[in-house]
């Protein structure tokens, strides 16, 4: 929800989402994100098997440190990673790794059927 906020406030100069609107838009941004990163995994993946390493759990694992702890933090849309217990990070975590797995699996489907 922060960062469709911040998104729509560096668009328009200064606009800011009501609390329906950031309920709304946040999970637009948070799965535009997700399609943005599986297709660029789906590129990358064609060309190194460095990629795909863990069947794609290697690149959730890196998404999550890129994004949720370094990312997130640098734009100021939450805390720094050391403000929270290391459990706070364990779902989050663990539904990065199930994306990356997922997404190498559609990446493998969708090359058998092309």
């Amino acid at each position: 929800m922060k960062a469709a906020d911040a998104i729509v406030n560096t668009v328009t100069g200064g606009r800011h989402l009501s609390l329906e609107e950031k309920q709304k838009d946040g999970p637009i941004v948070h799965y535009a994100f997700g399609a943005l990163m599986g297709g660029l995994y789906g590129g990358l993946a064609e060309y190194s098997p460095l990629v795909r390493s863990g069947f794609g759990t290697s690149f959730g694992g890196v998404l999550f440190t890129g994004a949720d702890l370094i990312a997130v933090p640098a734009f100021k849309l939450s805390g720094a990673p050391t403000e929270f217990p290391a459990s706070a990070y364990a779902t989050p975590f663990a539904a990065h790794i199930v994306y990356g797995a997922t997404t190498e699996l559609v990446r493998r489907i969708v090359r058998a059927v092309l």
